[in-house]
């Protein structure tokens, strides 16, 4: 499928995802690392067809110096990235402030040294918890990089919505990445909802929308402890049936798009032809809002642990 199948307008609602370029990411990838060729394709065909951003970050291997290696030259200028900052598991609770602003520049400059890039368009915290950690030296810092003109705009990536509304309160956050599927309720409480509403202008990236390639795959690529894995395949491929989807792929991108809340998905791919098929189901009509209630009234009862790969 060439990829002009995919209008720009569509295309612009996926971000590549790109730990799949810097590490063997996902329980069902079968394929491992892309070779550079493979790489740069992908890399071109997403700048082609107007993706959103690239989103990469420091902890995902050698992704960034791929990118800044592999990107084509004429993209490096309208293409976006989005990378995170190296969490600083290493530093104690009380670490002195000059260690916070090293450990926080290393990171910063050692994303544009990589990235091949004088300034970084987003700069998300891979850790939340980073965020408020040390008094909130490292916002303090980065914002400080901000005022410089090294960083373009702050935000944080999250796994639940507690952790959500609590980086919401800060102004200074404009991106927010969470993990949402059809699988997971967590979401559309009251609570995410009215932390949103009360910040119009954040942009809101939602990965795992495959849950690591799971929702895409029979059930013996589920982790044996999932009882009903075999189950819910069933009635995801009931679903797609039903409400004339394409694929499971399709129904699961569909489902996020339904959401007016949802500015773009992350999705990553091992291959061009991967990456091709997501393009054509970016060119299909989200679900309506009734359909997607008839996906949330069939897929329930999931446990908690299923929702968070890493307790997988």
């Amino acid at each position: 499928m060439p990829v002009s199948r995919c209008n720009r307008e569509s295309c612009g609602s996926i971000t590549l995802g790109t730990v799949q370029l810097g590490l063997k990411y996902g329980v069902a990838n079968q394929s491992g690392k892309p070779s550079d060729a493979e790489a740069a394709a992908i890399l071109a065909a997403a700048a082609k067809a107007g993706v959103a951003y690239l989103d990469t970050a420091r902890a995902y291997g050698d992704s960034e110096s791929r990118i800044g290696q592999l990107l084509p030259t004429d993209a490096k200028t309208t293409v976006k990235i989005i990378t995170k900052l190296q969490p600083c598991d290493s530093l104690p609770d009380d670490a002195p402030e000059r260690e916070i602003k090293s450990a926080v520049d290393a990171s910063v400059y050692g994303s544009c040294r990589d990235l091949r890039r004088e300034q970084l368009d987003v700069l998300m915290f891979h850790r939340s918890a980073d965020m408020f950690r040390w008094h909130g030296a490292a916002i303090d810092r980065l914002q400080d990089l901000v005022a410089r003109g090294v960083i373009c705009e702050l935000g944080v990536s999250v796994y639940a919505p507690s952790e959500a509304e609590k980086a919401l309160l800060d102004d200074r956050i404009t991106h927010l990445q969470i993990p949402f599927n059809l699988l997971d309720s967590r979401w559309l409480d009251r609570g995410f909802a009215e932390a949103l509403a009360q910040r119009p202008g954040v942009k809101v990236h939602v990965r795992s929308v495959f849950l690591q390639g799971l929702l895409i795959n029979p059930a013996e690529a589920w982790p044996s402890w999932v009882a009903q894995s075999r189950l819910l395949v069933e009635r995801i491929e009931a679903l797609v049936k039903e409400l004339g989807r394409k694929s499971p792929a399709d129904l699961c991108m569909a489902y996020v798009r339904s959401f007016a809340w949802v500015s773009t998905m992350v999705l990553g791919v091992e291959t061009l032809h991967q990456f091709e098929e997501l393009l054509a189901c970016a060119a299909e009509p989200a679900l309506t809002p009734e359909q997607a209630l008839v996906v949330q009234s069939r897929l329930v009862d999931v446990p908690a642990r299923l929702l968070n790969p890493s307790l997988w």
